[in-house]
């Protein structure tokens, strides 16, 4: 018994000791809670900056930026295309040796390569090398034979791809081959000017980032001014924008500088946020869906479908008087406008069902064929299947889905743009259709 009692007063001590241990833990919890509240109430009173902020980004995303559009933002080839093109004293551009002379200074080339006679600089892409039977390309080659026993500049561009094993070293070797007496001068490019992986050929490449091609894109604008092509200086400056938004976005600029600053000032409560985004991602999927049942059910002259999410459906009213559209099975109309959503969008088309009156479904399919004014008609012939008979567009894109937390503005939107469907394409479709039905209803008699 006093065996079993010294164990139970022992048991009782641990248990003791757990209590306190638990009690301090939610003091602290209790205090990290407060603190994490205070940092968010902080940062919820801070209106001023945020609105500002929130302004800013909005003029930022309506910035053009059409090499973004192209999808050449990321292909190192169309940056060292466009870099030998500026590279170029004899370029299309008009710039004569400004670049030139700025890049070259930017890279530390050294002394007797800048007072080198720039106009007769060759400049060449995609450089064909070879030494003792191996081949390489250079990305961009400069020689310049009339400057003092003349200079060679050989620029390696690494925009999103890796530096290869021995490459530099490779380069140099044949670049000193086959330059034997001349000056080279070698450059390594990269987003952030990280040096190269092996620790000789850092001493022996000059790194450059592309926030150095930015700046001297920008100087260069401002320095040409009248004197170049007004075409060219546009081109610059969308490249600059390209530069900006998507090679170096960490660059200082209005936004960049206003959002370290209230970063700064509320990193507490902005880790928290993103620390749990995941709690607070909305489904877009859902809501869409969701927001354009109620935009449908706003217009007089729809009615609703068969829904099943993500694809909300809707026919048009004067379409109920015709029984011949309605079908047994799914999706129980023969023809429906669908909303589909997706995370990355809400796009409206409309389409024909696979099933139904087979005689009715091809005079459907030759009215729409007959007006491509009117209809956006992809499919190259009839079949049984479904049918997409008019592609109207994207009611929201992931342009939309950035400004998800005005929720209201983002139901106001699909409900607007659906609106101005419903008062512009719309009227033109429902009359063919409808001119097709009673066509169709007075032959059957």
């Amino acid at each position: 018994m006093i065996a079993d009692a010294g164990e139970t007063t022992a048991l009782m001590t641990e248990l003791g000791e757990l209590d306190l241990a638990l009690d301090e833990l939610g003091q602290l919890f209790a205090v990290e809670n407060d603190r994490a509240r205070l940092a968010l109430e902080r940062l919820e009173e801070d209106g001023a900056d945020l609105h500002r902020l929130d302004g800013m980004l909005a003029r930022w995303r309506d910035e053009v930026d059409v090499f973004d559009a192209l999808r050449l933002h990321g292909d190192e080839q169309f940056h060292s295309n466009l870099l030998a093109w500026l590279l170029d004293p004899r370029g299309s551009h008009g710039l004569g040796d400004h670049f030139l002379q700025r890049f070259l200074a930017a890279s530390g080339a050294p002394r007797a390569i800048l007072a080198a006679h720039w106009p007769s600089t060759l400049v060449r892409r995609e450089k064909s090398l070879e030494l003792h039977g191996e081949y390489g390309r250079l990305d961009i080659w400069m020689l310049n034979e009339n400057s003092d026993g003349g200079f060679v500049c050989a620029v390696e561009n690494k925009v999103w791809a890796s530096e290869g094993e021995g490459q530099l070293a490779w380069y140099r070797r044949v670049l000193a081959h086959d330059h034997h007496g001349q000056r080279v001068h070698r450059v390594f490019l990269t987003p952030r000017g990280v040096p190269p992986d092996d620790p000789r050929e850092r001493e022996l490449w000059m790194t450059m980032s592309y926030t150095d091609i930015l700046r001297l894109v920008e100087e260069t604008m401002a320095a040409a001014g009248d004197a170049v092509n007004e075409d060219v200086l546009a081109f610059l400056g969308q490249y600059a924008i390209t530069l900006r938004r998507n090679i170096v976005p960490e660059v200082s600029n209005d936004v960049h500088e206003l959002a370290r600053r209230i970063y700064r000032k509320h990193k507490r409560a902005i880790d928290l946020i993103i620390d749990h985004r995941e709690r607070y991602e909305p489904n877009y999927v859902t809501e869409w869906f969701r927001m354009s049942r109620e935009a449908i059910g706003g217009q007089p002259l729809w009615r609703e479908g068969t829904c099943n999410r993500p694809y909300a459906r809707f026919v048009a009213a004067d379409w109920e008087a015709y029984e011949e559209l309605a079908v047994d099975d799914w999706p129980h109309f023969l023809l429906l406008f669908e909303l589909h959503a997706t995370p990355s969008g809400l796009e409206l088309y409309f389409s024909l069902a696979g099933s139904g009156d087979e005689q009715l479904r091809r005079r459907i399919f030759s009215a729409v064929k007959a007006n491509p004014d009117v209809f956006d008609c992809a499919a190259p012939a009839y079949t049984d299947g479904f049918i997409r008979l008019h592609t109207v567009g994207m009611m929201l894109d992931e342009r939309d889905s950035e400004l998800w937390w005005d929720e209201v503005g983002t139901g106001e939107t699909i409900a607007g743009r659906l609106g101005d469907f419903a008062q512009g394409q719309f009227p033109a479709i429902n009359g063919i259709i409808v001119d097709c039905l009673k066509d169709y209803r007075a032959e059957k008699g």
